[in-house]
């Protein structure tokens, strides 16, 4: 169930809004970095998040290992985070699934908005 909207701006942004928008920056991702690891099944082809990083923001999709020493799959790494608000997205398996969204005031349009200016700002090298 999700939970209690934000009111952001006269939007209001709830964890629906959030999954959302982990699927539109998977998929700017693989459309600006082909070879990056894209999902399918019950997910979608972009509802699985993806290996990504740069100054802006850090993804990574499930991890599978099961190893203990996994910062992913002990739960000490969220799937998504946006370094310089402290915004943490994690998910099982896909986007949107167990999903736990960092509590606090957290401005997820503008996240998203600043996540996609940084990729258009890295040209067009991988």
């Amino acid at each position: 169930m999700p939970r209690e909207g934000i009111s952001e701006g006269g939007i209001e942004v709830n964890e629906d809004i959030v999954s959302s928008m982990m699927v539109v920056l998977t998929y700017a991702i693989s459309e600006k970095h082909s070879e990056t690891n894209r999902g399918g099944g019950l997910g979608g082809e972009f509802g699985y998040g993806c290996d990504f990083e740069n100054e802006e923001f850090k993804m990574s999709p499930y991890c599978w290992c099961e190893k203990e020493e996994c910062p992913l799959c002990s739960g000490d790494a969220p799937n998504f985070l946006h370094k310089s608000s402290g915004a943490e997205v994690s998910w099982y398996k896909c986007v949107g699934r167990g999903m736990i969204v960092s509590d606090g005031d957290i401005p997820w349009v503008e996240v998203l908005r600043r996540c996609l200016s940084s990729l258009s700002e890295e040209g067009d090298s991988p």
